[in-house]
C-alpha cells in the first residue's frame, strides 16, 4: 500500500506523523464519503511519540488525546477521543 503525501513514518515508534488530505484516505462505508472523497481539507496526524505517559503506570505512553493516528492497514485515519486519556494503556487495562 502506498502511503498518501504529507505522513512520514517515525523512526522511533514506527506510526506516521504529518497532514494528509482527506480525499487520499480509505473512507468506504463512511456515511459522508462522497463529501470527504472531493475534500481538500488536511488531518493532523500524531505518531505514539507525541503522546503521553499513561496515567496509571507512567511508563508506557498512549496516543494524545484529542488527537488522529494513521493506520497503514486500512489507511485510515482514526481519532482519539479526550476521554481515552483516563483509561491507561493497553497492560494497565489489562
Amino acid at each position: 500500500m502506498t502511503i498518501p503525501k504529507g505522513l512520514t513514518k517515525c523512526k522511533i515508534c514506527g506510526q506516521f506523523n504529518g497532514k494528509v488530505k482527506e480525499k487520499d484516505l480509505n473512507w468506504d462505508g463512511y456515511f459522508a464519503q462522497a463529501d470527504k472523497e472531493s475534500s481538500d481539507k488536511y488531518l493532523t496526524v500524531s505518531c505514539l511519540c507525541e503522546g503521553i505517559l499513561c496515567p496509571k503506570c507512567k511508563r508506557n505512553k498512549i496516543p494524545k488525546p484529542i488527537s488522529n493516528n494513521y493506520d497503514e492497514a486500512s489507511n485510515q485515519v482514526w481519532h482519539t477521543p479526550a476521554f481515552m486519556g483516563m483509561a491507561g494503556c493497553s497492560e494497565c487495562r489489562a
